[in-house]
C-alpha cells in the first residue's frame, strides 16, 4: 500500500502536477492519521453516545473484562497494560459489541449494548468480550486504520487528478483519475472487507482459546444469529403488509418485486460485507473441537 501511494504520487509529478499540491494532499492525510491514532476512541464515544459503565447495573460485564484481560499471557516485549481496555455502554436498541481505539498504549475500548447484556449468560458474555479483546490484542483496529489511511491518501490523489483533468490542466490526467477511482473505490473497498472478515474468524478463534473451549462463542453466535433472523423476518413481514396495502389501494408500483427475492447472496455481495455469515463463523469454531 505504501509503494502504491508513492507510485501514484510519482506518477502525478511526472505528468506535471505541482509537487507542493501533492505534498499538501498527503500532509492532510497524515494529519488525519494522527487524529485517528490519538483521538479515535474519544470521537467514537461522542458520536456513539457511549456511557461509563455502572458497576452495580452491569457487574458481569465489568468482571468478565477483567478476567479476560488478566488471563491473557503477557508478552515480554509488550506489557499487558498496553492493551488494558476501558469499557463503555452503547445506548442502542439492538444487541451489539464493538472494540475501538487504536489498540495500543491503553487507547482502546470495549463497548456493549444493554440488549446484548440481557441476552447473554455470563459465559457467553465472556466469549463476546474475549472476541473483542482478540481484536485489540491482534492490533486489528490499528491494521484497519492503516488501510483506511492509505485508502484516504489514494482518494485524495484521485480527487487531485480529477480536478486537474476537469480544469483542462492536461488530458493525460484522465487516465490516472480513472485508474485511481478504480483503486480507491473498488480495490481498497474489497481489501478492507476481506481483511475485516478474516480478522473476525481470527478473533473468534482467540475467544475460544482464551476460554479453552469454542462452545460459549458458538452459543453466543447462535443467539445473535437467531435474533438477526427474527429481526429480518419482522422487516420482511412489514414490507409484505405495506405491499399488500398498495395492491389493495391500486397503487402498486411496476418496479415492486416480491420480498422473497431480496437478500439473495452473491459473490460480489459477500465481498462487500465486513462480517462473515454466522453459519460460517459457527462452522469455523466447530472445527476447533477436533
Amino acid at each position: 500500500m505504501l509503494i502504491l501511494t508513492i507510485f501514484v504520487a510519482v506518477l502525478l509529478m511526472r505528468i506535471k502536477v505541482p509537487p507542493q499540491t501533492i505534498l499538501s494532499a498527503l500532509t492532510w492525510t497524515l494529519v488525519g492519521a494522527v487524529i485517528l491514532f490519538f483521538f479515535s476512541e474519544f470521537l467514537i464515544n461522542i458520536f456513539m453516545g457511549a456511557r461509563r459503565v455502572d458497576e452495580k447495573k452491569y457487574p458481569d460485564f465489568v468482571a468478565v473484562v477483567k478476567e479476560v484481560h488478566e488471563s491473557v499471557p503477557r508478552r515480554w516485549f509488550c506489557p499487558r497494560s498496553w492493551f488494558r481496555p476501558r469499557i463503555r455502554i452503547l445506548p442502542m436498541p439492538v444487541p451489539n459489541a464493538m472494540a475501538y481505539g487504536i489498540g495500543i498504549f491503553g487507547q482502546c475500548c470495549i463497548a456493549i449494548t444493554p440488549p446484548l447484556y440481557r441476552m447473554m449468560d455470563r459465559d457467553e458474555l465472556k466469549a463476546v468480550v474475549a472476541h473483542e479483546y482478540g481484536h485489540i490484542r491482534s492490533l486489528d483496529i490499528a491494521l484497519m486504520t492503516v488501510v483506511g489511511v492509505f485508502a484516504g491518501a489514494v482518494e485524495r490523489l484521485r480527487a487531485l487528478a480529477a480536478a486537474g483533468a476537469g480544469s483542462g490542466l492536461t488530458a493525460m490526467l484522465w487516465l490516472p483519475a480513472i485508474v485511481l477511482w478504480i483503486i480507491s473505490k473498488m480495490f481498497f473497498g474489497v481489501l478492507r472487507m476481506a481483511i475485516s472478515q478474516e480478522r473476525e474468524f481470527a478473533a473468534d478463534a482467540l475467544a475460544a482459546w482464551y476460554q479453552r473451549t469454542p462452545d460459549h462463542m458458538i452459543s453466543a453466535l447462535k443467539k445473535l444469529g437467531s435474533y438477526q433472523e427474527h429481526r429480518t423476518e419482522r422487516i420482511f413481514e412489514k414490507e409484505r403488509e405495506q405491499r399488500k396495502k398498495r395492491e389493495e389501494s391500486g397503487k402498486q408500483d411496476e418496479d415492486d418485486e416480491p420480498v422473497t427475492k431480496r437478500g439473495r447472496g452473491t459473490v460480489f455481495k459477500d465481498l462487500m460485507i465486513s462480517h462473515p455469515h454466522m453459519d460460517a463463523r459457527i462452522t469455523s469454531l466447530e472445527l476447533l473441537r477436533a
